[in-house]
């Protein structure tokens, strides 16, 4: 057919957009599967550089009605919309590796009204100062995020990775630390469930917590919100018939400082010095032994801030 030669235009597309329809119709109720997608919005245009709308991917269900079943496998490549994923009122997503979301405006993955959305291995690229990571909002439940691919290579971004879904799983997280970063970019691991470990004899101990020697954080915190449950414990040690091996020991360096034993019994570090009052606080109390006189002396600081003492002689 021949025609007039026409002039390019500038395509002002939203991305690509699966949304269902109120008589489910259009498209399928699920089993929606996305594959080897480039797209690259142009900056600063209304209907897609950045604009309010726009998405590289947009899975768009009802809050009546929600897909189901959308997986986004091999690879695909989505750039400086402001949502490169955006996810709505969906079930049983999958977003797989191969999958690169750098630049966009606002966040590379939203995640909004979910449930079951699965983040695995896809490379997330998020814009310096403003730009967003992954972000699951609070009216999602049960997502998984394993071993996200972070490229920090533009520098810090506002947020890594923010996540208010309920009982949402994150595994391997670890973002690559950004020179000058302000803030910890490595999200935490998150598993929302009762956990039972097992392993081969003789390969090393169950768990292991290795501290850098430059990390200014605490190693293991436990914390609830104020509970009283009479018939629990924030820590229950077992060794089963009371024999064998110590059930706590605490070192220092090669130095053993404190243990309890098999049969409950404990045994107490007693520094041949005192530590002085000032290493105390109001309501403690510390034990040394004064070898010299054969005394064994506790320290006590009381509420006002005073120090008392007391010996025992030793025989």
């Amino acid at each position: 057919m021949a025609g007039k030669p026409q002039r390019p235009r500038r395509c002002g597309s939203g991305g690509i957009l699966i949304e269902q329809t109120k008589t489910g119709l259009v498209p399928p109720r699920g089993n929606v599967v996305l594959r080897n997608i480039l797209n690259v919005f142009e900056r600063g245009t209304a209907g897609d550089g950045g604009g309010p709308g726009s998405a590289g991917i947009h899975i768009k269900g009802l809050a009546s009605d929600r897909i189901n079943h959308v997986v986004l496998e091999s690879e695909g490549n989505l750039e400086h919309a402001k949502y490169g994923i955006l996810v709505e009122y969906a079930n049983e997503v999958l977003i797989g590796p191969g999958w690169l979301l750098r630049a966009a405006n606002d966040t590379e993955v939203m995640i909004s009204n979910a449930a079951n959305v699965t983040i695995f291995g896809a490379q997330i690229a998020p814009m310096r100062i403003k730009g967003k990571g992954i972000v699951i909002d609070a009216n999602c439940e049960d997502c998984t995020v394993i071993a996200p691919a972070w490229n920090l290579s533009s520098g810090e971004p506002a947020v890594v990775f923010s996540d208010n879904g309920a009982r949402t799983t994150v595994i391997a997280p670890g973002a690559p630390s950004v020179p000058g970063a302000t803030k910890p970019l490595a999200p935490p691991a998150k598993v929302n469930a009762p956990v039972q470990h097992r392993k081969y004899d003789g390969i090393g101990p169950h768990l292991e917590l290795i501290r850098s020697p430059t990390d200014n954080q605490s190693v293991l915190v436990m914390r609830g919100a104020g509970q009283s449950v009479s018939s629990a414990a924030w820590q229950v040690i077992n060794n089963g018939n009371g024999s064998g091996m110590d059930m706590q020991r605490f070192e220092i360096g090669t130095g053993l400082a404190e243990r309890l034993d098999a049969s409950g019994q404990r045994y107490l570090k007693c520094p041949a010095a005192s530590p002085g009052g000032n290493a105390l606080s109001p309501g403690q109390v510390t034990f040394f032994v004064n070898e010299p006189s054969g005394q064994l002396c506790a320290l006590v600081k009381l509420a006002d801030g005073s120090v008392k003492s007391a010996t025992i002689s030793l025989t």
